[in-house]
């Protein structure tokens, strides 16, 4: 090998001299830029003082043509801006009163949506008491009606069973009242809906909850979501 040079496959090669391409670069073409389309046309109403003539606001909040129209319609727009803020009012004193509910209270509102969830559970299931197996009146006109959710184990003896879907069943009204039906057709019926471990398991010892006001009202917009979703499929 001379020196000054490379030798490569038999071929000499100079120093600084590179390697050729085997083909020159090309310059990519840039990415289109994707424009903002345009608000679309809106009309500038007449029944709200504007003259009816389709235009193209300049802003998404925007409802008046022009000057002349923005002024016509002024009352229309002030009634809309004390709507929204009487709506931002009520809002804020619906927030402010659920703060200041009690412990009671939001266990109550809780307990209410779980025991609406019950009964169109088992309604649509088609169940009957579950006391004695008959027929539940579902369109009784009596104040309060003539089912309710029945607890097997209350919840004065066990309030962390309250919120068991379980436990919990539709029950006619006066199977629910003292003197009504007694604690063995209760037992029967629950054994047959969920089977002997159940009842053997919801009798027994169960941990004790400690909820607080934020979990009943967690529970409360739990039950009251899936009470209307099922509120939907009655015919």
């Amino acid at each position: 090998m001379k020196s000054g040079g490379f030798k490569t496959r038999g071929k000499p090669l100079q120093r600084g001299s590179g390697f050729a391409r085997k083909a020159p670069l090309r310059a990519t073409a840039p990415e289109a830029r994707t424009t903002k389309p345009l608000h679309r046309k809106i009309r500038c109403t007449a029944k709200h003082g504007g003259c009816g003539l389709m235009f193209r606001p300049d802003r998404k909040d925007q409802k008046a043509c022009g000057e002349a129209c923005a002024i016509s319609m002024g009352p229309h727009l002030a009634r809309l801006a004390a709507e929204v803020r009487a709506k931002a009012e009520r809002k804020a004193d619906a927030a402010k009163r659920e703060g200041m509910k009690s412990l009671a209270k939001v266990r109550a509102d809780a307990q209410i949506e779980f025991n609406r969830y019950i009964r169109l559970r088992d309604r649509l299931a088609g169940r009957g008491c579950i006391c004695c197996g008959k027929p539940l009146d579902w369109n009784s006109t009596k104040p309060g009606g003539a089912v309710d959710a029945g607890h097997f184990v209350s919840r004065g003896s066990a309030p962390e069973l309250a919120f068991d879907e379980r436990n919990v069943n539709a029950q006619d009204k006066g199977h629910n009242r003292p003197g009504g039906a007694t604690r063995a057709e209760f037992t029967a019926g629950m054994v047959v809906r969920w089977g002997r471990a159940v009842v053997d398991e919801l009798e027994g010892p169960n941990p004790p909850t400690r909820y607080r006001h934020d979990d009943y009202r967690r529970l409360k917009a739990k039950y009251r979501a899936k009470a209307n979703a099922l509120e939907k499929l009655l015919p």
